[in-house]
């Protein structure tokens, strides 16, 4: 009986070993499995990046440039008021018109033109208590003018 329990013994190793070879495709095609799952992350993964790229460079170029544009209206020099991208100084000293202009063109900029009616009352709400030069001029008996020469036809506002 030791001897038969011996050779079952002896026959089972063989037996499983045969029966452990049917076992080892299940294992390879465990293993190609998660190869192609792993392979399919992968290409899900770039596609991903590659759409992901172009658009964070749009919404980024985007932002740049509305940050651009709301630096030029904040581009001020100090103690000027900015409105609708342009700079306005309002002076507290007292001096003619031909002083005022000749200041404005020491800091490359000219004496107001009144240009629409938000921007009158703008001028309007931060002049104070004194009055100041704007950009407008004429000789005696002729019409008013721009500073660049045009005519004034008292838009937007009547005299």
């Amino acid at each position: 009986m030791l001897d038969g329990n011996r050779l079952k013994k002896d026959c089972e190793p063989a037996e499983l070993l045969a029966d452990s070879s049917n076992l080892h495709p299940r294992k390879h095609s465990i293993t190609n499995t998660l190869n192609q799952v792993l392979l399919l992350s992968i290409i899900i993964l770039l596609i991903i990046i590659v759409i992901a790229i172009p658009m964070g460079l749009l919404v980024t170029g985007r932002k740049l440039h509305r940050i651009s544009s709301e630096c030029l209206e904040a581009a001020c020099p100090e103690s000027w008021i900015g409105f609708q991208r342009k700079c306005f100084y309002f002076s507290d000293d007292f001096k003619n018109w031909t002083f005022s202009q000749r200041f404005c063109d020491s800091h490359d900029a000219d004496l107001v033109q009144v240009e629409t009616i938000q921007e009158l009352n703008f001028l309007l709400r931060y002049k104070g208590p004194y009055d100041h030069w704007i950009g407008i001029s004429r000789e005696l008996g002729q019409p008013w003018k721009l500073i660049n020469g045009t005519e004034w036809g008292n838009w937007p506002f009547k005299c």
